[in-house]
């Protein structure tokens, strides 16, 4: 998916500008590179955040919908980026989502999501999470945009 990607490397205090989410539910840790239609970010969950101590006890796993939460915080940054300005935008749909992989305490996540198309006030993103150019998770999102 990140054919034509070129460095554009954006650090956790340039993401804060970007979209409205803080700590501890932001999941984009830095932007790689973008163009107008995808990004490329990372996330390193380090196993000190909090839902590690239930999911699962003796047995740490990244949950699902952490993941899912992460890919739609990668998109939010990338709407950002296309329209030039910081807006809340909701999380409406997720569709034909797969987990592949578990992901565990300190590894470094890559996360590839690319602007499918518009539909109404509502934007479509695919996603790709990797971890050592492993896929772990894919699928689909859809995002409405909250009204002025």
């Amino acid at each position: 998916m990140e054919e034509n990607i070129t460095l554009n490397l954006m650090e956790q205090d340039e993401i804060l500008k970007l979209i409205p989410h803080r700590s501890p539910f932001l999941f984009v840790d830095k932007i790689v590179g973008f163009t107008q239609e995808q990004i490329v970010c990372e996330k390193l969950f380090r196993g000190d955040e909090q839902f590690f101590i239930g999911h699962f006890p003796g047995n740490p796993i990244v949950p699902g919908v952490i993941l899912i939460e992460t890919l739609a915080q990668a998109a939010a940054v990338l709407n950002a980026i296309r329209w030039n300005k910081s807006q809340e935008g909701y999380l409406m749909k997720v569709n034909h989502f797969t987990f592949r992989k578990f992901v565990l305490p300190d590894q470094l996540l890559r996360i590839q999501v690319k602007h499918v198309r518009k539909i109404s006030k509502s934007d479509v993103f695919n996603g790709e999470i990797y971890r050592n150019e492993q896929l772990v998770a894919e699928g689909s999102i859809t995002v409405v945009m909250k009204e002025d």
